[in-house]
């Protein structure tokens, strides 16, 4: 049986999966033609990517590196959101770090090094195609990614597959 059904979110006619990719994956080449899941109501793609954001930051298996970046994804997400509202009241005010940080059970320290580290992913993902999240799955410091950043273009993707494999203090150094 399953301990926990998968979670979908409809969008349109089309149901997407926001939480159970490995179960899932594992029940069909196990057989199962049924598998239990459980529905999520969310407005918009936003909302979805911020319920699959807030599920990962409570798993046990979440590295402290890794919670970094997606919290810092929500900061992202939330500042942003709040920017393209109709008008900036206070019921749409920019979310302040005192604020984020108390939401997230952070310091506002905290709160803006996540934002710097989610933005920096993203600007490593973009250089290399590669995606953010495997990006921050290295499990990289913020200053060394902002040492990586700094790379003539070409040479970030190579630095990126050598800490891949273990060398990121001979990387940093020498390249």
């Amino acid at each position: 049986g399953f301990a926990d059904p998968v979670k979908l979110w409809r969008q349109g006619e089309q149901d997407i999966l926001l939480d159970g990719d490995h179960r899932l994956g594992i029940a069909i080449g196990l057989g199962y033609r049924d598998v239990p899941a459980v529905w999520v109501d969310l407005e918009d793609r936003d909302a979805a990517n911020n319920w699959i954001i807030n599920n990962q930051l409570g798993r046990r298996n979440c590295s402290p590196t890794y919670a970094h970046y997606i919290r810092g994804k929500l900061i992202v997400s939330a500042v942003k959101g709040a920017k393209r509202g109709p008008r900036l009241d206070e019921d749409k005010a920019i979310p302040t770090a005192d604020h984020l940080a108390e939401r997230y059970n952070v310091s506002p320290r905290t709160v803006a090094r996540s934002k710097d580290y989610a933005i920096v992913m993203s600007d490593l993902a973009e250089k290399t195609g590669y995606e953010p999240d495997a990006i921050a799955k290295l499990d990289i410091t913020l200053d060394v990614a902002k040492d990586i950043n700094k790379l003539p273009h070409a040479a970030v993707g190579e630095a990126l597959e050598a800490i891949s494999r273990g060398e990121e203090a001979r990387v940093v150094s020498e390249a």
